[in-house]
Parts: structure tokens; C-alpha cells; sequence
């Protein structure tokens, strides 16, 4: 197997950083992973795939997740909004808490401008690792590592 120099130092339990793309399997191709201070909260940046506002739900990642009423949106001058406001193909930083009984539960959604190249981040715990196969656990989405990935240690 490739060595990624870096990688056997990531550990359970240790907050990253991860940058990427998903890939058609449903798993993240990580670009590069960095090493974050610890922190509750955990974050996904990523173009929404759709809003259902009757569940409400928003799809990121291939992934949806539930919105509590009390969620707040903003826009891109920071103003509050209504979920009603976000749309489909808008990028965004969505934060909230994770839990591997529960997945992801967002509690705030962030609009972001959209750049010409926009790579896809998540915020989180290394909840698994294998080091023989090159693969994280963050989020609940499995993270493949490969020669081209960064790896960052602080």
C-alpha cells in the first residue's frame, strides 16, 4: 500500500479538517486532511443538492439531513433568513452536531459566494481509522486518503 506521509500519526478521536470531493461510490476523496483544535460544533461546506422545505431537509453530499425549526440561515451579508430563502445549487456552511447514534443535526446554515472551482469540507472527529486501507471516519462518511492527499499535523 502507498505511504501517505502523515497519516499514521491521525488518531481516533482527533478533529480534522477534511478537503475533497465525493465520489459516485458515496465515499470522500480527501485532498488534503488537517489537524483542528478540538471544538463541538462540526461543519460540512458543500453546494446543496435540494431543499425539501415541507420535511424540512436539506441534501448535501448525497446525504439529507433534517432542519429544526429553530435553525438559523444566513445569507451572504450575514443577514438572518428563512429556510424558504436557500435554494438548490447554493453553497453553504452548514454547522451542527454529530453523534454516531444520530447523525448530523445542523443548528446553523451559512450561505457562501461560489467560487469558479468550490472543493467540498467537513469539520469532525476521526470517529474510525484504518491504516492499512488509507480510510477515516468523519461525520459518518467514510474518507479515502490516497499519494495525493496533504496531510497536515499541528
Amino acid at each position: 500500500m502507498e505511504k501517505i506521509i502523515g497519516f499514521d500519526e491521525l488518531k481516533v478521536g482527533q478533529r480534522v479538517r477534511v478537503k475533497g470531493k465525493l465520489e459516485g461510490d458515496g465515499t470522500f476523496r480527501a485532498l488534503e486532511i488537517t489537524m483542528q483544535p478540538p471544538e463541538e460544533a462540526a461543519t460540512i461546506t458543500s453546494v446543496v443538492q435540494n431543499v425539501n422545505y415541507d420535511k424540512p431537509a436539506i441534501n448535501l453530499l448525497g446525504r439529507e439531513f433534517p432542519v429544526p425549526a429553530s435553525i438559523i440561515v444566513k445569507d451572504l451579508d450575514h443577514n438572518q433568513v428563512s429556510l424558504n430563502d436557500l435554494k438548490a445549487q447554493t453553497l453553504v456552511t452548514v454547522k451542527g452536531k454529530y453523534a454516531p447514534e444520530r447523525g448530523f443535526m445542523p443548528f446553523q446554515i451559512r450561505m457562501k459566494e461560489t467560487l469558479g472551482v468550490n472543493m467540498d469540507k467537513m469539520k469532525g472527529t476521526i470517529e474510525a481509522i484504518d491504516h492499512e486501507k488509507k480510510t477515516l471516519r468523519v461525520l459518518g462518511f467514510t474518507v479515502t486518503a490516497s499519494s495525493k492527499t496533504i496531510v497536515e499535523i499541528l
